[in-house]
């Protein structure tokens, strides 16, 4: 995220994510006005999951 930074990247407002462990948290320190959204692809497929 800090090399985004560095590139001229000011402001992001939202974000998709695949659910990775610590992603959206890194996201926030970085972008502090972000929203972020889990991709209803990966939900539905980790609901697929647990389907019989």
């Amino acid at each position: 995220m800090t090399k985004l930074q560095n590139l001229g990247v000011n402001d992001i407002l939202i974000a998709c994510v695949d659910n990775l462990k610590g992603f959206p948290e890194a996201i926030n320190t970085i972008f502090l006005q972000i929203q972020v959204q889990l991709c209803i692809v990966h939900m539905v497929c980790n609901w697929m999951k647990y389907l019989p």
